[in-house]
C-alpha cells in the first residue's frame, strides 16, 4: 500500500514531473483525487536554520542526551557547516575572491560548482529563457572537527576523546545537526481548522547529489530528520540563551571563554602540551564558535577555497557585527542569535517527535531502495573546461511513517519543528539539496472548480479555468513521462481547446497551474 500511496503523490508534484517509470494502473483508480491541491513549504533557506540540540530518548545512538544542555551533551558534536553558496564566487565580479577567480579549478568539484536548473530539471519552463542557477542547500560535515561548546578531552563512557592534533577519535561515533521551526507553514496549523483537517499524504522530499562521486573511499552514514516537538535548549540547561551585544549564543567573547574554561584549557595542556595544536586552537576559540564572513583580506592572502571560506559563516559570535575593516557588509545576521527559534518568547524544551533515517551508504542509493524514486545523471562542464557526470537522487519519505517515534509523539498537525543530523560518518562529507521540502495534498477550498470535458474523450478536450489566472498546463502519460508542456495566457475567454487527436487511447495526467492552485486532472483518451 504504501508504495501505492508514494506513486500516487509522485505524479502530482511541484512544479517538476519527479516520478519513476514504473506505474501500475490500480494507484491511479485507487488513490487519485481531483479535489485536492498539492502544497509545498520549501525548506532550503540556510537562514531559518540554527545549530541543533542534541537529540534525547535515545540512548541507543545518543547516552549524552540524557544530559540535556550540558557540556556533557555537547562531547559527540562534530562541526557541520549549512550555507547557499553566494552568486559572487560564480558571476566573475570586483567581488569575487581573487583566488577563486584566478583559478579556473577552484569551482571545478561538484561540492561548489554551480547546478543549472535546466540540466537537472529540463521539463522546468523558463520565461526568461536564461540559463539559471539553482540555490542548493548545502551540508557541511567534518566529523574529525569539534563542533561549537565541544569540550571533549579524554576517552570516556560517552566520547572517544580527542588527539593531540586536536581532532576527535572516533568520527564515525559524532554527529552534527541543525534545527528550524516550521509552525509558521500553512500545512502545520496549531488550531484545529478545516483547513487543518484536509490535509493529507505528507512527504519529506527532496534532490540530493550523490555524496560520493568525488569520494570512493566514503562510506558514507546516515541522514536523520525529525519533525514534532525538538528542544531549542542548547546550552546551559533551562536558560533561554540570547546574546547582548555580540558575543555569541553564550555570551562570551574569546577572553572570556578562556577565563570560563580556564580548567579545560589545563587540561589539554597537561595531556597534549602548550604547543600541541589541542592547546594551540582551543586556546584560541575555546567553545569553537566564532564567527568569519566568506570573503576577507586574511582568506584572500590565504587563498583559502569555498568550503573553507564557509567554515565559520555559522558561527554566532560577531556574526551581526561583522568585520568594520572591510569595504562591504560583513554580517550574517541582522538580530542577535538566541534560543528561541520559533519566537514564541519561551525555551522549548521537549523532545517529541518522528525520526526518519535516509541511509547514505554508495550501495543504498538505488532506485526504488531507501525512500528513493528516482535517479537522474547529469553531465556539467566545469569552469576549468573539464566535463563529468554525477548522479541526483530524489527521496520522498512519508511523514505518517516514521522509524521510531520518541516520547509518544502523534501529533503532525501541532509539530513545531524539524531537525536534521548526520550520524556514522567516518569522512568529510558534503551535501548539496536542489530541492528539499514538505509536500502535502489539501482539498480545495475554492467554492469553483477547475472544469475539464469531455472526459473521455476522442479528440478535443476543453479547460474551463473559472476565472483563476492560468500560467501553465503539462501532459503525462501513465508512466510520468512528460508529452508536451505550455504556458498559457488567457485575456478575456477562460476557456481553452486542447487538441488530443494525436495521443495514444489510454490514462493521461493533466497538470494545470494557475495564480491560485496546481491541480491534477485524470483524462482518458479513448
Amino acid at each position: 500500500m504504501l508504495k501505492n500511496i508514494f506513486l500516487s503523490v509522485l505524479i502530482l508534484l511541484l512544479p517538476l514531473s519527479r516520478l519513476s517509470a514504473q506505474v501500475s494502473n490500480d494507484w491511479s483508480q485507487k488513490y487519485f483525487n481531483s479535489d485536492s491541491v498539492m502544497q509545498r513549504a520549501d525548506m532550503k533557506y540556510p537562514a531559518a536554520w540554527s545549530i541543533a540540540s542534541t537529540p534525547a530518548g535515545q540512548p541507543g545512538i545518543f547516552p549524552e542526551g540524557a544530559f540535556r544542555a550540558t557540556d556533557m551533551s555537547r562531547l559527540n558534536n562534530a562541526k557541520l557547516v549549512w550555507n547557499s553558496i553566494d552568486p559572487l564566487f560564480y558571476d566573475k565580479s570586483p567581488a569575487t575572491p581573487v583566488n577563486i577567480l584566478n583559478d579556473p579549478d577552484a569551482l571545478s568539484h561538484f561540492s561548489v560548482c554551480p547546478v543549472w536548473e535546466n540540466q537537472l530539471f529540463p521539463e522546468a519552463e523558463n520565461p526568461c529563457g536564461c540559463p539559471v542557477n539553482l540555490s542548493t542547500l548545502n551540508i557541511s560535515f567534518y566529523p574529525e572537527e569539534k563542533g561549537p561548546w565541544n569540550f571533549d578531552l579524554h576517552p570516556g563512557p560517552f566520547s572517544a576523546g580527542i588527539g593531540a592534533s586536536g581532532h576527535l577519535n572516533n568520527p564515525d561515533s559524532r554527529w552534527g545537526g541543525i534545527t528550524r521551526s516550521i509552525s509558521g507553514f500553512d500545512w502545520i496549523l496549531i488550531t484545529d481548522t478545516a483547513a487543518t483537517r484536509n490535509i493529507n499524504y505528507k512527504f519529506i522530499d527532496g534532490w540530493l547529489m550523490d555524496p560520493f562521486a568525488e569520494d570512493s573511499l566514503n562510506e558514507g552514514g546516515t541522514l536523520f530528520f525529525n519533525i514534532g516537538d525538538v528542544s531549542e535548549d542548547v546550552i546551559d540547561p533551562g536558560i533561554m540563551n540570547a546574546e547582548t551585544g555580540d558575543p555569541g549564543l553564550d555570551n562570551l567573547s574569546d577572553a572570556a571563554e578562556r577565563n570560563a574554561y580556564g580548567t579545560y584549557l589545563d587540561s589539554v595542556a597537561a595531556l597534549y602540551g602548550t604547543n600541541s595544536p589541542a592547546y594551540m586552537t582551543a586556546v584560541l576559540d575555546p567553545c569553537n564558535d566564532d564567527y568569519h564572513y566568506f570573503r576577507g583580506h586574511d582568506y584572500d592572502q590565504m587563498a583559502y577555497g569555498v568550503l573553507n571560506r564557509y567554515k565559520k559563516f555559522n558561527g554566532t559570535e560577531g556574526n551581526s557585527t561583522g568585520v568594520p575593516q572591510e569595504s562591504y557588509p560583513t554580517v550574517a545576521r541582522v538580530y542577535p542569535d538566541a534560543e528561541d527559534i520559533n519566537h514564541n518568547a519561551s525555551l522549548d524544551t521537549a523532545e517529541r517527535y518522528y525520526q526518519f533515517r535516509l541511509n547514505l551508504k554508495p550501495w543504498d542509493l538505488v532506485t526504488g531502495h531507501n525512500h528513493i524514486t528516482e535517479q537522474r545523471t547529469v553531465t556539467t562542464i566545469f569552469p576549468n573546461g573539464m566535463s563529468a557526470s554525477v548522479n541526483w537522487y530524489h527521496f520522498m519519505i512519508p511523514i505518517t511513517e516514521p522509524d521510531t517515534v520518541i516520547g509518544g509523539f502523534c501529533q503532525l498537525k501541532s509539530a513545531r519543528f524539524m531537525r536534521i543530523f548526520l550520524k556514522g560518518f567516518a569522512m568529510e562529507t558534503h551535501l548539496r539539496f536542489a530541492t528539499l521540502d514538505l509536500d502535502y495534498l489539501q482539498k480545495r477550498t475554492f467554492k469553483g472548480r477547475i472544469s475539464v470535458y469531455p472526459n473521455p474523450t476522442d479528440a478535443n478536450l476543453t479547460i474551463d479555468f473559472d476565472n483563476r489566472e492560468a500560467h501553465s498546463l503539462a501532459l503525462y502519460d501513465i508512466s510520468g513521462r512528460i508529452i508536451f508542456s505550455r504556458t498559457i495566457s488567457l485575456v478575456d475567454e477562460q476557456k481553452l481547446r486542447l487538441d488530443l487527436s494525436g495521443q495514444a487511447p489510454g490514462i493521461y495526467f493533466l497538470k494545470l497551474i494557475t495564480a491560485q492552485e496546481t491541480v491534477i486532472e485524470k483524462v482518458i483518451v479513448n
